[in-house]
């Protein structure tokens, strides 16, 4: 309802001219015999628009601020579509004059009782990048590094190609990251990411344990849980550290955030 067909013709000649000469790495030219320099109208105004003036025209509406803060929500805070009401305080701490500042809004959400509270506790599905890296990063992945491009074809595997959305609207996320495929390929992942052939040295695992300070199985089953899990997870009775993070990672509890 902010916009119409004709608002997106008139941007994509707004956009004319611009040509990729390359994909590795990404490269593009103006060619000025293509831009098309006609007057525009996107938005109830109207000129003779380029690409800068459509980011200024998109992002001095007042629905653009509602649509980042929406898409903010998701990506931070939970799944679910938030309502208009919750997000409106967000939006408009991000209104700034003709623009929207993206900077503040995440400050905002990262510094809200919200985003601490338990009540979004688990309430996203970890994207397959979210998921791998994370889990490398929580269990410092790096000493020694982990085999990165088995991480990437890891991640590919379990539904995300890396810089290759879907679409254009990139990936739907939420509930539809699993499915019968990709939860036996999240479990391979956890199976390999605490195997030989990740990378990792030998006795990685309980070495992290050891730094940290879990001395005991339930220190560090309670360790692991901390940096892998956003909910408790039942009981574990592994013992085995590389087993306790195999176990954690492949869990209904491992997929949330």
């Amino acid at each position: 309802g902010n916009y119409t067909e004709k608002d997106v013709r008139e941007t994509a000649r707004a956009l004319t001219g611009w040509q990729r000469t390359s994909y590795q790495p990404l490269q593009t030219l103006l060619n000025a015999e293509d831009v098309d320099h006609d007057p525009k109208t996107i938005l109830g105004e109207t000129g003779d628009w380029s690409q800068d003036d459509v980011v200024r025209i998109v992002v001095s509406r007042p629905a653009a601020a509602e649509h980042v803060a929406r898409r903010l929500y998701r990506t931070f805070v939970a799944d679910a579509s938030p309502s208009r009401e919750l997000i409106a305080p967000l939006a408009e701490a991000m209104r700034i004059d003709g623009d929207v500042d993206v900077a503040k809004g995440i400050e905002t959400i990262l510094r809200s009782r919200l985003f601490h509270s338990t009540e979004c506790r688990a309430g996203m599905v970890k994207s397959p990048a979210t998921l791998a890296v994370g889990a490398s990063r929580a269990c410092e992945g790096f000493r020694p590094p982990v085999d990165l491009p088995a991480l990437e074809n890891w991640i590919g595997k379990m539904g995300q190609r890396l810089f290759n959305p879907p679409g254009v609207a990139g990936w739907p996320g939420g509930a539809a990251w699993l499915d019968d495929a990709t939860i036996v390929a999240r479990a391979n992942f956890a199976a390999w990411f605490t195997g030989a052939e990740s990378g990792l040295s030998a006795g990685h695992f309980r070495d992290l344990a050891d730094r940290q300070g879990w001395k005991t199985p339930e220190e560090r089953r309670e360790g692991f849980s901390t940096l892998l899990l956003a909910a408790p997870l039942g009981t574990i009775t592994e013992e085995d550290p590389a087993r306790v993070v195999r176990l954690m990672l492949s869990s209904p509890e491992g997929q949330l955030g």
